[in-house]
């Protein structure tokens, strides 16, 4: 009989973090987000004391009130970790230069132009106090800057700002340098030995085989190219670019096996696997996913010792229970929530796969091995997909059979890899270690190979809505047939919850059909314009307000695209639709935009290259009835309070060639907006000439669009005139241009911008808090990167 007595307990307290969680962080103003966090807590105190004076009352109902007790402690963890976040003190810091003091922890993540350092504060020292605050930050440096291991206590002066909506930073603090207090412990420098390494072991080729055994064996993402990331991402291999409990269970059953082998006592065995796991989430750095894996990693460990499927739904309740009381961030992170699902699927659907499987007719010819990797592989897909659903994303059958050949070298991989960052710090040579590292990295090369085939295999791959109509053709005709069997004499005995399930399932389905999931996690509150990842193209959306609708500039090169950005974002309006200039990666979006949308207005440039662009951007709105106005500078564009300044083109400019784009971009429609006080640039692709054009006239912007995707073809003055404090680049992943240059993103760093890419970061929203301050959030960041 299953256990599932603390499978209650578990869920209300996830539930009660995250209502908690979601509910204060949506509340802009920080002083006000602290007094909610307050009164929340007192709440939550008051539930519990209720339900247990219910209980001395009554003298039953005992899992109704451990059930209340847990979302309670699920709602106080939340608040507190708010009220913590937003103290009066701390917030008084904000936007002032202030030094904090620290310790540093990981991993570090970097673009061109930025790092992004988790930073666990002490201290936040401005001119006028001292605050004792102990909170996460994330500290942003320049990319190049020389950042101390993890664990190493530091201090920086810098500026420390608002995190927004974030759940898993209480700040941002913008600083130049970094300056280390003194050394890192004995373990983080061991650990960071073992990290550098294995850096050294892995062979230059093939480079996707080489990053992989770093993100699997010590959760080192950062040597991934953004088209592995995309290809794993595309064939359902994502949870094989990093750690996961997978991971950790491997290197807790290896300490277990040496153990058992050299017949160590039971307690010993016990001792050694919790010093290795302790040590191991130290080197692949104690951030929240990886205490995460480490915590559902030994679940499915214990639960296969202890009973499996009997006692696994308990070992894994107490694990989610644990996690969220103590990290109650994770709550609302879809990372957390794959993992639970994925680790229910193994321990609980795919011992009964495998039983139905050996016990078949076909099953009893196939190797054990095998049945038992295809029912893992099939249990954890089943099981994560309606969290895929619920986050927007694909389903992809062909994840299965993806996940099917990658597997088998998973652990080859894992234990290759952590061998051989062992050995090179141990004095028995480099060869033991380039030899492991050589053969994890070829084994890391099967799976990006899989990844890259399977990637491409459209047909396979399913839409949640699509998957979400099957899901419930399912359950209704699973209904029937319990139905059926259920009244049949043959059958009398079969149990009623089959229909009561089956009947949950549909109207879950329908009701998470009636609120799509996508609306609930994207846009961020209080987003004021998006720059959407469409690819190698432009696409950018200003927020409806004050009853009018959206505001779109440019649609980038596919409908799907730009239909799939603006359903995102719940616009169905658009008040004014602005075609920069007509290159097919700016206007090849059209209908997808135009289709099924209200649009009171088209404008565009007064230049009509390419032809063959323009005459079909013209074909499509005579089609639909729909005309183009033209936009030389000086003439604007008013919807509501807000305004819209043409300043370019003021000419043709004819010195480049029609061929190579230069003419056509240089005529690209560059407008100031103001949005409610916020100056924003969108440039379209003006190249120098057009750039040194404007510069002339007065600069200094909140925001602004980098021409040209970001190109190599920059005037040296324009980003300091433009002198924007966010700066934003639409590009393509892996485009075959090489958007953006790195030196066109040191430049506007260069001048104190804070620049985000679409091709590392996916739709890029403009968010303005409620003490008025702006900043990013990205889409990739809120469906919760694990």
């Amino acid at each position: 009989m299953i256990d599932a007595r603390l499978v209650g307990p578990a869920l209300a307290a996830w539930a009660g973090a995250l209502v908690s969680l979601v509910g204060l962080t949506s509340i802009d103003a920080l002083d006000s987000r602290h007094a909610g966090a307050l009164r929340v807590m007192a709440l939550g105190v008051l539930a519990a004391l209720v339900a247990v004076a219910g209980l001395w009352v009554v003298r039953r109902g005992a899992a109704v009130v451990i059930a209340v007790a847990a979302g309670a402690l699920g709602v106080l963890a939340s608040a507190g970790q708010i009220a913590a976040w937003t103290s009066p003190a701390l917030v008084a810091a904000m936007n002032t230069q202030a030094e904090v003091t620290g310790t540093i922890g990981g991993p570090v993540r970097t673009s061109l132009d930025t790092a992004f350092v988790p930073l666990a504060v002490e201290q936040v020292s401005t001119r006028h106090r001292t605050v004792q605050a102990q909170v996460p930050v994330t500290l942003t440096l320049p990319r190049f800057s020389d950042i101390p291991a993890a664990g190493t206590p530091v201090s920086a002066i810098g500026r420390l700002r608002p995190a927004g909506n974030s759940v898993t930073s209480a700040a941002y603090f913008n600083s130049e340098n970094v300056r280390a207090r003194g050394p890192a412990s004995r373990m983080h420098r061991a650990a960071q030995a073992i990290r550098e390494s294995l850096a050294r072991s892995l062979p230059d080729a093939p480079p996707g085989g080489s990053a992989l055994v770093a993100g699997l064996a010590i959760g080192d993402e950062q040597h991934m190219s953004p088209e592995l990331v995309e290809q794993m991402r595309n064939s359902g291999l994502a949870h094989l670019t990093a750690v996961s409990g997978g991971n950790v269970a491997m290197v807790v059953g290896a300490v277990l096996g040496i153990a058992w082998i050299v017949r160590l006592p039971v307690v010993v065995r016990v001792l050694s696997a919790l010093a290795a796991l302790g040590f191991y989430v130290v080197v692949v750095h104690p951030q929240p996913s990886v205490l995460r894996a480490a915590v559902m990693g030994s679940a499915v460990v214990v639960s296969l010792v202890v009973g499996g499927r009997r006692s696994g739904p308990s070992i894994l309740a107490a694990a989610v229970l644990i996690l969220v009381v103590l990290a109650p961030s994770l709550s609302a992170r879809w990372g957390f929530a794959l993992s639970v699902a994925a680790t229910a699927g193994i321990v609980l659907l795919a011992p009964a796969l495998q039983k139905a499987v050996t016990e078949s007719r076909w099953g009893r010819r196939v190797p054990v091995p095998v049945i038992m990797a295809a029912t893992i592989t099939i249990a954890a897909q089943i099981a994560t997909a309606p969290v895929l659903l619920a986050m927007g994303a694909f389903v992809g059958l062909a994840a299965i059979p993806a996940n099917l050949v990658s597997m088998p070298v998973v652990p080859l991989i894992t234990l290759a890899g952590l061998g051989a960052a062992v050995l090179a710090v141990v004095p028995v040579g480099e060869a033991p270690a380039d030899f492991l590292a050589w053969i994890g990295a070829w084994a890391g090369e099967w799976i990006a190979r899989v990844a890259a085939v399977a990637s491409q295999v459209e047909v396979l791959r399913i839409r949640g809505s699509v998957l979400l109509a099957l899901v419930a053709l399912g359950c209704l005709i699973a209904i029937g047939v319990a139905y059926v069997r259920r009244h049949r004499r043959d059958h009398a005995g079969v149990r009623p919850y089959a229909v009561s399930v089956a009947g949950v399932i549909v109207a879950a389905v329908i009701v998470w059909s009636v609120f799509p999931p996508s609306a609930r996690s994207w846009p961020p509150r209080g987003w004021l314009m998006t720059q959407c990842d469409v690819g190698q193209g432009d696409a950018l959306v200003v927020a409806p307000r004050e009853g009018h609708g959206a505001v779109v500039i440019d649609v980038g090169p596919s409908a799907k695209e730009i239909d799939s950005c603006l359903s995102d974002l719940g616009v169905h309006h658009v008040s004014a639709l602005v075609l920069t200039h007509f290159h097919a990666d700016h206007v090849g979006g059209l209908t997808g935009l135009i289709d099924g949308r209200r649009v009171d207005a088209v404008f565009a440039t007064v230049h009509d290259e390419p032809v063959e662009q323009f005459r079909g951007v013209g074909v499509e709105l005579r089609r639909r009835g729909m005309s183009m106005r033209r936009l030389m500078a000086g003439s604007s564009i008013d919807v509501g309070s807000s305004t819209y300044e043409v300043l370019w083109p003021r000419r043709i400019i004819t010195g480049g060639r029609i061929s190579d784009g230069s003419v056509a971009n240089n005529a690209s429609v560059v407008l100031e907006a103001n949005l409610d006080g916020v100056r924003v640039l969108l440039t379209g692709d003006i190249e120098p000439p057009a750039q040194a054009a404007l510069v002339s006239g007065p600069g200094g912007f909140d925001v602004v669009k980098i021409p040209h995707h970001g190109s190599a073809h920059q005037h040296p003055l324009f980003a300091p005139w433009a002198q924007a404090d966010l700066a934003v680049v639409s590009a393509g992943s892996g485009n075959r241009f090489g958007h953006p240059a790195p030196d066109t993103l040191q430049a506007w760093i260069d001048t104190g911008a804070q620049v985000v890419r679409t091709d590392q970061s996916g739709d890029v929203a403009i968010v303005r808090s409620g003490d008025g301050s702006l900043g990013f959030a990205t889409r990739r960041d809120m469906l919760g990167s694990s």
